[in-house]
């Protein structure tokens, strides 16, 4: 199932949501006839470029088909904020709009492979402070990592709990290299697991390099998870994998990124 939102994670201050470079994805839902009007939906996302946002695929398609619209990114702990930056989203490009039909490919391990990846071009440049993530390989060193999402704080269906940002230690349990398009997760406490806002959120580890250097090492991306909440297994897309999708539509939005 799509995510979006963190049960049982960590508060997040401002102060960190900029260091980890991660962001809101407000959709505006009052065109949907079967949607509540006075809420947005909620998705997460990382900062690429001081006008790049990545996420999830879904986060825009499913909204969409139902009358939503991506409307602005907020800059924030909480998307609901209002002295949290807004900034409206300009354009958007997916894998299928630079001609790279990836679900019809195979990865190394023959994994049925998706599209669920968004390049997000924002109207003006995300605030200075705000992290833009460097992509990482995956490997063996990384297999735990920590999520930043938006999304749903209980296992409640019928609450909206979305909109607060909130972060959760997981551990990769597939394999983690260049050549795999996607890896699982599992949470360390089995009391807390990703939801519904949490898609597109950034799977982040923290550079040992340098103390200079930003800390913002993107792994993955969101994509979905397992049912309940609590206690889930969820599913990243793998930047690396999908490097030549990045270039492609990094260009097309006139925002080229050097990887």
């Amino acid at each position: 199932s799509p995510v979006s939102a963190v049960i049982n994670g960590a508060s997040v201050s401002n102060a960190e949501a900029a260091r980890s470079g991660t962001v809101a994805l407000w959709i505006d839902l009052n065109e949907c006839e079967v949607c509540r009007h006075d809420v947005p939906a909620a998705c997460s996302g990382v900062l690429l470029g001081p006008r790049l946002v990545l996420s999830a695929q879904h986060c825009l398609d499913i909204p969409e088909s139902l009358g939503g619209h991506l409307s602005r990114v907020v800059f924030g702990s909480d998307m609901f904020d209002t002295t949290a930056t807004s900034i409206d989203v300009l354009s958007y490009v997916k894998p299928a709009d630079v001609g790279l039909d990836i679900s019809s490919s195979n990865d190394k391990n023959n994994n049925s492979l998706q599209n669920d990846l968004l390049l997000i071009k924002l109207k003006s440049d995300a605030p200075k402070n705000w992290n833009i993530a460097t992509i990482v390989t995956p490997t063996e060193q990384y297999s735990r990592f920590n999520l930043y999402g938006y999304g749903d704080t209980r296992d409640d269906s019928d609450d909206y709990t979305s909109g607060t940002l909130r972060r959760i230690q997981l551990v990769a349990i597939s394999a983690l290299d260049k050549q795999t398009s996607s890896f699982y997760s599992m949470p360390l406490n089995k009391n807390s697991g990703t939801c519904n806002g949490d898609s597109g959120g950034p799977a982040l580890v923290t550079s040992t390099r340098t103390s200079t250097s930003s800390n913002t090492q993107l792994l993955g991306i969101l994509s979905s998870n397992t049912m309940p909440c609590t206690g889930s297994n969820a599913i990243f897309m793998n930047p690396v994998f999908f490097t030549e999708f990045l270039r492609r539509a990094s260009a097309k939005l006139n925002e080229p990124l050097d990887l």
